[in-house]
């Protein structure tokens, strides 16, 4: 999982490059265009450093990992480097705006709350699919301690 994180992390970096280069895209994402706009390598501080906690955070198969990288796969992998990628291939509009106009509100919030949501909620059944309860058998009733 660790390594498929770093992989959908790479895909969202370069992708977000190449729509933040090419002028007739745009960056739903408001903390990378406030980068963006201060200075372009910033972005690449953004993701280095992304990269980074990953790699530290997933070293050993625990359920923070597991939920690192799940969260890591969906939101930055999934939503950001496919939709990203889908933008090239495909042209506009891109699926987080067909998403957004789906839920009917706007990139922005999507961006904001509606992927980390579906990041945590991936996050946490991965992490219990994975390695069963979330709290671990000591919080069960009747388990000693």
């Amino acid at each position: 999982m660790r390594l498929t994180a770093l992989g959908g992390l790479c895909l969202d970096g370069l992708t977000t490059w190449l729509v933040l280069v090419i002028a007739s895209y745009r960056e739903l994402n408001p903390v990378i265009n406030g980068l963006w706009h201060g200075q372009p390598l910033l972005v690449a501080g953004y993701f280095g450093t992304i990269a980074l906690v990953v790699a530290v955070l997933t070293r050993h198969r625990s359920r923070v990992s597991t939920a690192i990288a799940s969260y890591i796969i969906v939101v930055m992998g999934v939503f950001g480097g496919l939709n990203n990628a889908s933008l090239f291939v495909f042209g506009g509009p891109a699926l987080l705006d067909l998403l957004a106009t789906g839920l009917g509100v706007s990139g922005r919030q999507t961006v904001v709350s509606v992927v980390p949501g579906c990041g945590l909620c991936v996050a946490l059944a991965a992490a219990r699919l994975r390695h069963g309860s979330l709290l671990g058998d000591r919080w069960r009733p009747g388990s000693q301690r």
